[in-house]
């Protein structure tokens, strides 16, 4: 469910929201609606302070292939 505030939109998920999660999320609607437009993304990574961070990636990307089952969750500190 989405509602606007303040000029925010804002989400309601099913899963714990951790950065992880949140990374895997986005990283997963953004390839979506990427891939619509011939245009492909490797990772994404999402920062909850300044020094940490969780990426979420394809691992062996290319253009013409993405393996679904290459996927990985990292942890940046």
């Amino acid at each position: 469910e989405q509602k606007k505030s303040e000029g925010m939109k804002i989400i309601t998920v099913t899963f714990i929201p951790t950065a992880e999660n949140i990374a895997q999320c986005l990283f997963n609607k953004l390839r979506t609606a990427l891939l619509k437009k011939n245009i492909a993304i490797s990772g994404i990574e999402v920062f909850e302070t300044p020094t940490s961070s969780a990426m979420y990636t394809i691992k062996n990307f290319t253009q013409d292939r993405i393996d679904k089952n290459a996927l990985s969750v990292g942890r940046i500190h």
